[in-house]
């Protein structure tokens, strides 16, 4: 998908990502995961969600001409907002 919508931005685009995270240690970490768990299994069963793990985007943005220039985290990092400028 990144590289679809890569293709058809501008030179100067704007990319923002708001997704869920996974803080990486501590009590946020592990209330992340039980957040996700509860997640991933609702959705699983909904509506037949075959992934099983968030996929951080930061290094596909990156290898199409994206650099990270903001980031902002909520709710103990469960959910993180990044804003991606095209570099060239």
């Amino acid at each position: 998908m990144v590289a679809k919508l890569s293709a058809s931005a501008t030179r100067d685009a704007v990319w923002l990502v708001v997704d869920f995270s996974l803080p990486p240690q501590g009590l946020a970490h592990w209330r992340a995961r039980v957040i996700h768990a509860l997640m991933y299994g609702f959705f699983r069963i909904a509506t037949a969600l075959p992934a099983r793990r968030q996929t951080p985007p930061d290094n596909l943005l990156r290898a199409h001409g994206f650099t990270l220039e903001r980031r902002q985290e909520f709710e103990w990092g469960l959910i993180r907002a990044d804003v991606w400028r095209r570099t060239g």
